[in-house]
Formats: C-alpha cells, sequence, structure tokens
C-alpha cells in the first residue's frame, strides 16, 4: 500500500477550503510571555527569569464550521 502525504505546515493565514476554516496563529516571542510565566511561581518576577524571557508559544486555532442555528465555535487558545 502506497501512502501519500496531503498534509502541509498550518501558516497564520493560510488559504484553506473553506474559507471560514482558515488557521489563526498567534506568535508569542520570550518577552511577550514573561509577564504569564512569572505569574505562574508563587513569588516570581520577570527579573527572575532568565534574562527576564517567558516561554515562547504560538497558540493556534481553527475556526470550526456551525451547525445550523448554532452560533460560531472556534478553538482558541486558554
Amino acid at each position: 500500500m502506497k501512502i501519500i502525504d496531503l498534509s502541509i505546515p498550518i501558516e497564520d493565514g493560510l488559504p484553506s477550503d473553506p474559507p471560514i476554516q482558515i488557521p489563526k496563529i498567534q506568535y508569542c516571542n520570550h518577552k511577550d510571555t514573561a509577564e504569564q510565566m512569572a505569574g505562574f511561581f508563587k513569588g516570581c518576577t520577570v527579573e527572575d527569569l532568565p534574562e527576564g524571557n517567558g516561554w515562547g508559544e504560538d497558540p493556534a486555532w481553527v475556526p470550526l464550521p456551525e451547525p445550523m442555528g448554532m452560533p460560531p465555535t472556534t478553538i482558541t487558545p486558554p
């Protein structure tokens, strides 16, 4: 059996079919998330983090099709 990989990397605004399902990616660098990361650790400040850096994250979500009569639904980052 021959397997053909039709997948493509997810990119922000990547054209897809149908257009309502175009992925959305929010790019965050380590400085952007430093306050958030410090808040996860009691008593931690941004100055306590190595070079003031938080974690890098790129939350992605794809709008889901809505059933008839239902409000729009999306998978969103926490």
